[in-house]
């Protein structure tokens, strides 16, 4: 899986620097202006395009939006459902339909994990990750561990609503 990573590593950076190359846009030329294009945290796409395995869905599901890429095609690459790199896929090839679960995107270990947390340790948990990953991974996380929560029945109501 090291491999794979690495190989998608190079693969975020070749089109990050094509997606310059053909605009003409300053915008994707180094990581720090694509970080900030999408919503991320310059560290995030580095490691991302290094090939880190710190890097999680949050990254790769924001990194596939920006490129066009189909959901879920960067854990379908790195988990070996497919041979081939996201961007390259044919129509349909590699799309979140495949081997995912139909309620949401997200993989079983998140679901397990953010189940076992309360409101509060997802809302603490989301402040790290706008603090590292920037603020819209910040958002898009905390709305997946909402949904996720709501979907298991693991979400307590509010006791200041009732």
């Amino acid at each position: 899986m090291e491999t794979r990573r690495k190989e998608l590593g190079r693969h975020i950076k070749s089109t990050r620097r094509r997606a310059y190359q053909s605009t003409g846009r300053r915008t994707y030329r180094s990581q720090k202006a694509f970080a900030e294009a999408i919503g991320l945290h310059e560290s995030s796409v580095a490691n991302a395009e290094i090939g880190s395995d710190r890097v999680g869905d949050l990254v790769y599901s924001t990194i596939e939006e920006a490129f066009g890429w189909p959901r879920n095609s960067v854990g379908n690459y790195i988990a070996g459902r497919t041979q081939t790199l996201p961007g390259d896929l044919p129509d349909g090839e590699g799309s979140a339909d495949e081997d995912a679960d139909p309620r949401h995107e997200w993989s079983a270990a998140f679901r397990q994990k953010t189940g076992a947390m309360s409101v509060d340790e997802i809302i603490e948990f989301g402040k790290h990750i706008g603090e590292t990953s920037g603020e819209r991974a910040r958002i898009r996380y905390l709305r997946a561990a909402l949904q996720v929560k709501e979907e298991d029945g693991t979400l307590e109501p509010d006791p200041a609503r009732k």
